[in-house]
């Protein structure tokens, strides 16, 4: 079975599944919640790990919350490129960044997973607005937006 190396300039976080594995992943340089493999903000990309960071400058925020996986999120002020090498195959994956203290949200309704040019929803304080994947990575960067709990929707939109 070949490898792939799969690689994204915005995602926080990523749950894909292949056959029975499942790959999770807790951003931040703070405490790691259970079943979750840590990502520090010094996580460079080696081949035999299978992950990291390939580029960017990236550092860690503590909120010193009491949920593990909550708590902490990495940030950049620029860009940066975290990859995953993966078997071949399809995969689904799922994310909410956001921050529920200020009541932001980004997600893509499952509804969009597949599309040529997905439309992702974007909310703030209540207001929901249609934005495309571009605007979604520019307000996850500015917003440093992490991967959170929707009140409605949980940890998935799907």
């Amino acid at each position: 079975m070949g490898w792939t190396k799969y690689t994204s300039a915005f995602a926080l976080v990523a749950v894909a599944t292949y056959a029975a594995d499942s790959y999770k992943f807790d951003f931040g340089d703070g405490p790691v919640k259970a079943g979750y493999t840590q990502v520090k903000s010094n996580t460079k990309f080696d081949a035999s790990r299978g992950y990291g960071f390939e580029s960017g400058k990236v550092s860690s925020v503590d909120r010193l919350w009491d949920d593990d996986l909550q708590t902490d999120f990495l940030t950049t002020d620029g860009s940066m490129t975290f990859s995953v090498v993966l078997p071949q195959g399809n995969y689904e994956v799922k994310f909410i960044f956001g921050d529920g203290e200020n009541k932001e949200y980004v997600y893509m309704p499952g509804s969009e997973i597949g599309a040529a040019c997905p439309l992702l929803v974007y909310e703030n304080n209540g207001d929901r607005s249609d934005i495309d994947l571009k605007e979604a990575i520019r307000l996850i960067r500015v917003r440093a937006l992490r991967q959170t709990k929707h009140p409605k929707l949980g940890r998935s939109s799907c």
